[in-house]
């Protein structure tokens, strides 16, 4: 255990917070030198939740999430072969597997122009011509 920590003052939420910026740098001081999944491990083992801080390249090479399908590849018209996040969570009657790729701006300006907003033909390419729009 780091000495600091185990004074009375952070024995409680109130004294923590109150004590923040102390609290803060003895553990900055602490971690500072070791490494991340080490001490991940170490919390762990403790009963305390703690995860190191993912990057998307950490996130790629996660077995769990391997294992779990959150990761799927598609194939986008730009890229070719990409590997994207799935859903965060799932739904019974619901895939898990993305249904398409996300859009290009722009790619549905025309489409949401005369769905949503009821313009026509005439009103968009208007705009189009005058380079209101991408």
């Amino acid at each position: 255990m780091i000495a600091e920590l185990s004074d009375a003052k952070f024995d409680t939420i109130v004294g923590r917070l109150r004590n923040r910026v102390e609290l803060e740098a003895a553990i900055d001081s602490w971690t500072r030198e070791q490494d991340a999944a080490a001490i991940e491990d170490r919390l762990q083992a403790a009963c305390v939740p703690a995860h190191v801080v993912s990057r998307s390249g950490d996130l790629a090479r996660d077995v769990d999430l391997r294992e779990a399908g959150h990761l799927n590849k598609i194939n986008d018209p730009v890229f070719g072969e990409a590997e994207i996040e799935g859903p965060r969570f799932s739904l019974d009657r619901t895939s898990l597997a993305p249904t398409r790729r996300g859009p290009r701006i722009g790619e549905h300006t025309n489409e949401v122009l005369a769905t949503v907003l009821g313009m026509s033909d005439t009103e968009i390419a208007q705009l189009s011509e005058a380079g209101v729009l991408a």
